[in-house]
């Protein structure tokens, strides 16, 4: 017996691509001449040999079944067979589940979680696209469509783009009712003309197909997930364009494509463009409507349903800033950092760039900050009614025990921020509550915040307001939620950290600092962790040789 596809798929999906150990993403990127590398294995928690590591005491009809297997990268992989005692079977079970459940938190509800396919390589390059016929093999192949174009377009360049997008949507909404060779036959010579008309502009189209898997589509499946992406460029741009200088979308095909059933956003059905299209001629009407009568017309109404119908905007942007990003980081029980990694700490400060980008991906795998997270977060309107803030609330909210595994202490250093919002965690239901001076340098949580504010933005004018979360117990993962109204309608913005929830711990403390009557320190608190780096005097990073009885005084311990 060997292991099933559907087993595999389950393993990888369940495990996010990450190892369960070191929480590291077992692909790495591709090269313009090599595909990605894939260095994760299915790891047996009981050994298919007899003489094999934990060999024994399971059934042979369930040594390759889901419940004896993990996905660990090749080096931990090694490990846990070299060394058996250190690595029992309840202990990699253990650490199946705590990565399991580590996963499932990391991923916003109710949404697919998608892992590289590692049956397929991953592309490096986009092909150009010269014809129809091609482009439309593509795109029914796949159950979604991605897209990126340049921002900052000519007019006449933007509507092309724009228009052929649509073109695509509604074959996306439509595509199991296009039946016989001459619909398809239409299609292609209508792609064509798209083609032949960027071509005209000196625009190239690029394509790839992603393979990756889905979980949370099929209760207990991972189900394949190819998404066509599209990018349209201009000629001679090369392959690589900003994505923060770029219009992205997605477009789900209403038939799930021929390689899978997961649904997504809804995509501009030709109901939808048909009914924006009369939406327009409307608006157009009662323009003149209101020349006339301007006092029972509201202008801004009227364009805000322009921009609805042919712009993708959202009524919010939003962007966020950590302060003070030389914080502390503490890191699940379990993880345990790289080679590469620590040869980053010590570098500190020195590769600042490097340190950085760390910060970045500890934070993907689910890094939290210790004690206090400070966001700034700013909030830029995109109608041209006024919007009216409601609330700002943490949603999503997940608790666990606090993080014990590895500590990154840099002592926080002032923002410099006003801070005029805060969320407290140790409360049952976190509520935006105005951030009161301590006395000393920080803040407490007083009075409920839109009992006593209103917050407005209006087109393209900025709100920008600081946010401090704190907690003494236990650790959270969250998003935020903002409500708002705008023309009576009520709706939410929900932000994250770039697809991943905001982390926050308390210290994993074992004794709380004491006090003398006089509220003067009488003995420090302490903290356990299993690795700790701290900014020495030198302000380089070292090991401390103690972690389990780690110096942490008040507030933190």
């Amino acid at each position: 017996m060997s292991i099933s596809e559907k087993t595999r798929k389950i393993i990888w999906v369940e495990a996010g691509g990450r190892c369960a150990i070191c929480k590291v993403l077992v692909l790495t990127p591709g090269t313009a001449t090599d595909d990605p590398s894939v260095f994760g294995e299915e790891a047996h928690i009981v050994a298919r040999s007899p003489g094999g590591p934990r060999a024994g005491g399971l059934a042979p009809g369930k040594l390759d079944s889901h419940d004896n297997l993990l996905l660990l990268c090749s080096k931990h992989h090694k490990q846990v067979d070299d060394q058996p005692l250190r690595y029992p079977v309840e202990e990699l079970r253990r650490i199946k589940r705590d990565h399991a459940a580590w996963n499932a938190a990391l991923a916003p509800r109710n949404q697919p979680v998608l892992v590289p396919d590692p049956r397929f390589a991953q592309p490096v390059a986009s092909e150009t696209l010269a014809t129809g016929s091609r482009l439309w093999n593509l795109f029914v192949e796949c159950p979604a469509t991605s897209y990126t174009y340049p921002n900052h377009l000519p007019q006449g360049d933007g509507d092309l783009i724009v228009e052929f997008l649509n073109l695509l949507r509604s074959y996306a909404e439509n595509i199991q009712h296009m039946r016989g060779a001459r619909a398809l036959m239409d299609a292609e010579h209508a792609l064509n003309g798209y083609l032949a008309k960027l071509a005209d502009r000196n625009y190239s189209l690029g394509a790839q197909v992603r393979r990756a898997l889905a979980a949370g589509t099929v209760p207990g499946e991972a189900v394949a997930w190819y998404e066509l992406h599209l990018e349209v460029r201009p000629v001679g741009s090369g392959q690589e364009r900003n994505p923060a200088d770029s219009q992205t979308g997605l477009i789900v095909h209403r038939s799930g494509g021929r390689n899978g059933e997961v649904r997504g956003r809804g995509a501009l059905s030709l109901g939808r463009l048909a009914t924006a299209t009369a939406g327009v001629l409307v608006v157009a009407a009662l323009f003149v409507v209101g020349w006339v009568l301007p006092e029972t017309f509201d202008r801004d109404a009227a364009k805000d349903r322009i921009r609805e119908a042919f712009q993708s905007d959202d009524d919010l942007r939003y962007s966020i800033e950590f302060f003070d990003e030389g914080d502390s980081l503490v890191l699940p029980r379990g993880f345990r950092l790289t080679d590469p990694q620590r040869q980053v700490l010590r570098n500190f400060p020195d590769e600042i760039d490097g340190f950085r980008q760390l910060q970045a991906d500890l934070r993907a795998a689910g890094a939290a900050n210790p004690h206090t997270l400070t966001l700034r977060v700013t909030l830029e309107g995109r109608r041209n009614q006024p919007i009216r803030i409601d609330d700002v609330r943490p949603i999503s909210l997940r608790r666990t025990d606090p993080h014990s595994g590895t500590l990154l202490d840099i002592p926080p250093q002032s923002s410099g921020q006003t801070i005029r919002m805060m969320f407290d965690f140790d409360e049952a239901d976190p509520r935006a509550r105005i951030a009161v001076p301590d006395g000393g340098v920080g803040n407490e949580p007083g009075d409920l915040f839109f009992e006593h504010h209103t917050l407005e933005v209006g087109d393209q004018v900025e709100e920008v307001v600081v946010i401090e979360s704190i907690i003494d117990q236990g650790a959270a993962t969250f998003e935020i939620g903002v409500d708002y109204r705008i023309g009576g309608q009520a709706k939410r913005l929900v932000i994250d950290n770039q697809g991943v929830p905001f982390a926050l711990t308390a210290l994993n403390c074992t004794q709380r600092s004491r006090h003398d009557p006089r509220g003067h320190t009488s003995s420090e608190g302490h903290a356990r962790y299993e690795e700790i780096w701290k900014l020495s005097t030198g302000f380089t990073l070292t090991p401390v040789d103690r972690p389990d009885r780690y110096g942490m005084g008040y507030p933190y311990c």
